[in-house]
């Protein structure tokens, strides 16, 4: 391989990678804006419900561990 052959790929990468959504089609920018904010979405989704998935979790280990306890 050639000296300067990583930098130069990397540079046309970088211009690439920067100017990446405007060079996409109106269509295909705002398929992929789509994309991103079901992504966004999706994420939040899965940490809401794993967050109430271990709250509930916790309460009824909880309630079972008085319960025993008790009696």
């Amino acid at each position: 391989m050639r000296r300067g052959t990583i930098t130069r790929s990397v540079r046309i990468f970088s211009r690439a990678w920067y100017r990446f959504p405007y060079d996409l089609p109106d269509r295909d920018r705002l398929a992929l804006a789509v994309y991103v904010l079901l992504a966004f979405v999706l994420v939040h989704v899965i940490v809401l419900v794993d967050a109430v998935v271990l709250v509930s979790a916790r309460v009824l280990v909880l309630r079972s561990s008085r319960a025993l306890l008790s009696s």
